[in-house]
């Protein structure tokens, strides 16, 4: 079971997979000549990660340019989600468990297994003043852990490639290889990071569940 966990949590495996199906969707006829798009029937990686007392969920929030004033995938070229990790569980108290956003490795894996890199919350400028403060406040940030119900998420953002067109409507990016274009939906990306436990540091491989904000960031 361990090893099939293993497996099956493996982002280059499962990124794989959801690529052949995808493929083979194609040929059977389920898109347009020269384009690639992920089959419906996926319906996304499992949203949440565990690993002892550490629980983690990753977050796609279709309103996102509402807690940030502003569209960062269409204007700035990144993709914000947001992460929980907290405890759960018995042991909280003597956990020594943090996370360091500068040792976390964040990556997303969009469904076709295009990798989209983290990148740090500081380096992402937007024009406008209320965005730029949106990212820092909202950024996650180093700390020790807490219980789950005391936990905030925080953003992550992914830069993507040059020229990827991006589609609000569907919230898909439009990759293009020659002349293949490749259409990925944000929502059904995996994310991967890794998380201080106990002095060592534990791969996590959590997908992203697509979200609405009930209310727009408070400024």
């Amino acid at each position: 079971m361990k090893f099939l966990r293993a497996v099956f949590t493996c982002p280059c495996f499962a990124a794989s997979l959801c690529l052949a199906v995808s493929l083979t969707a194609c040929a059977s006829g389920g898109g347009k000549a020269g384009e690639i798009r992920a089959p419906s029937r996926f319906t996304g990686f499992p949203p949440q990660a565990f690993e002892g007392i550490v629980f983690t969920e990753a977050r796609f929030y279709l309103n996102h340019d509402e807690s940030h004033g502003d569209d960062l995938i269409e204007d700035e070229g990144v993709v914000p989600v947001a992460l929980k990790i907290g405890l759960r569980g018995e042991g909280q108290n003597v956990a020594q468990v943090r996370i360091s956003p500068e040792d976390m490795e964040f990556s997303l894996y969009l469904p076709d297994g295009t990798p989209l890199h983290g990148v740090d919350y500081q380096k992402v400028k937007p024009d406008r003043d209320d965005t730029r403060d949106a990212v820092v406040q909202e950024a996650l940030k180093g700390t020790l852990l807490e219980a789950w119900e005391r936990t905030h998420e925080g953003f992550v953002y992914f830069r993507l490639p040059e020229g990827v067109e991006y589609s609000a409507r569907d919230h898909s990016v439009t990759l293009k290889n020659g002349d293949v274009l490749r259409s990925l939906d944000l929502t059904k990306a995996l994310c991967t990071f890794k998380v201080t436990l106990n002095n060592q540091l534990v791969p996590f491989h959590v997908g992203v569940q697509q979200d609405r904000r009930a209310t727009a960031r408070a400024r």
